[in-house]
């Protein structure tokens, strides 16, 4: 572990001498599930060795909760594809830290699948499973931020560009 200067833990990782097991316990520890998916999880992790160092750091710190009006923890703040951030991936997508981690991952390793995932998030919202069983619907914060069709309802990501079901 070596301080980067600012603030961010760099851990130097390898599957050769640590194996899968301690990204397996960070996604465990940030209550990754299904236990079933884990082990392909941390795997898909390993894709950057940054956002890895991020994943293992954030933990190492004791996971501090990101919380309105305060400092976010700079293990949240590497600058992602389209502008995302760990930080901006939970409070824009309502996404869990483990599920923006692997977000994030997703988005570094095919930023074109992953943009298009998240703008389907943004126009439909996503169905969540809860503790309980049962399943909301999540609204999300990121397609507040777009103008809706006046006829139809859906949403206007590209700015001056019309409406693609209605041409409103």
């Amino acid at each position: 572990m070596t301080d980067t200067g600012n603030d961010r833990l760099s851990f130097s990782w390898s599957m050769e001498q640590h194996g899968l097991e301690p990204v397996v316990n960070a996604l465990k520890s940030l209550g990754y599930k299904p236990e079933s998916a884990l082990w392909p999880a941390a795997l898909r992790m390993t894709r950057d060795l940054n956002l890895l160092s991020d994943l293992l750091g954030y933990v190492q710190v004791g996971q501090p909760p990101l919380k309105n009006g305060e400092t976010v923890p700079p293990q949240l703040t590497r600058i992602l594809p389209g502008g995302y951030t760990v930080a901006s991936l939970v409070e824009n997508f309502k996404f869990e830290i483990v599920g923006a981690f692997l977000m994030a991952s997703e988005l570094l390793a095919d930023k074109s699948k992953a943009m298009a995932l998240l703008q389907r998030f943004i126009e439909r919202g996503y169905w969540k499973t809860m503790s309980d069983g049962t399943r909301v619907k999540v609204v999300l914060p990121a397609a507040k931020k777009h103008p809706r069709c006046p006829e139809c309802g859906k949403l206007f990501l590209s700015p001056g560009v019309g409406c693609p079901l209605c041409n409103q």
